[in-house]
């Protein structure tokens, strides 16, 4: 249904008696929550379903204080957002615990000339079998112009079996992605992996670029690189720990600015 909130521990909320987080079992299939054209899902635990929360062509989403555990018989998601009839979707995903589910943790997806504008902050991503966090821009249709523009900050994302974050873009479209005072760490594959299928305009800050990013971020102890940037452009990526107080050059694939850096960990 549009216009509905689901507000599972709001009593903490208002000051009222009351704990714990109700769960929503999903039973082992389907999604255990498709969202409406404005939605907002606080203060429950998910598990157990085919999605967590699946929403698709929405226009106003809040998902924010919620767990999310055991999602994807096989392959899902906790929470998927998908833009693909040409409108604008404004998201805002915030103070999660998303962990041991078995495909991605947070999958972003805009498409056939969609736009999402999406804020994810003070998540704890961890430990699900892909991807912490994936953002696809762009579909199989020729020209198509869609774009995420991706403000991500404070947030935990370690001990994923993919990457801590996968930047993939598609055709001509347009992905702006800030990453700032973010732990990224021990993720199986890259801290953060950006691809480039087509002509797109990807333009990702970790710090010092046109974006504003502060930095301050923690990328290390991801098995293979810290930033794995398979695109001609170089990555503004200054003011962030490394994992050690002289970073190596063979952590870093692809162009990338990372100087200066932090010399200790500001998380």
């Amino acid at each position: 249904a549009d216009n509905t909130a689901l507000w599972g521990e709001g009593c903490r909320y208002l000051g009222l008696a009351g704990n714990g987080y109700p769960v929503i079992d999903g039973g082992g299939g389907s999604d255990i929550i498709t969202l409406g054209k404005n939605s907002m899902v606080m203060g429950l635990h998910l598990q157990n379903g085919d999605h967590g929360i699946n929403g698709e062509n929405c226009e106003s989403i809040e998902i924010r204080n919620n767990v999310f555990s055991d999602i994807g018989i096989p392959f899902g998601t906790a929470i998927v957002l998908d833009n693909n009839d040409g409108s604008t979707m404004n998201a805002a995903i915030s103070g999660n615990t998303i962990d041991t589910n078995n495909a991605n943790g947070i999958s972003i997806t805009s498409e056939n000339f969609s736009t999402i504008n999406v804020a994810i902050s003070e998540n704890t991503i961890s430990e699900n079998d892909g991807s912490g966090i994936f953002l696809t821009g762009g579909s199989t249709t020729l020209g198509d112009t869609s774009s995420i523009s991706a403000v991500i900050e404070n947030n935990t994302i370690t001990g994923n079996g993919g990457n801590g974050i996968t930047i993939q873009s598609n055709f001509a479209t347009s992905l702006s992605v800030s990453v700032s005072h973010s732990t990224i760490r021990s993720n199986s594959l890259d801290g953060i992996n950006l691809e480039d299928l087509g002509t797109s305009v990807i333009n990702l800050d970790l710090g010092g670029g046109t974006l504003a990013s502060p930095g301050y971020n923690s990328i290390y102890s991801n098995l293979l690189y810290h930033l794995d940037n398979h695109t001609d452009r170089t990555i503004s990526a200054e003011n962030n720990w490394w994992g050690s107080v002289n970073p190596s050059a063979t952590k870093f694939s692809g162009e990338a600015d990372y100087t200066p850096w932090l010399e200790s960990n500001p998380n």
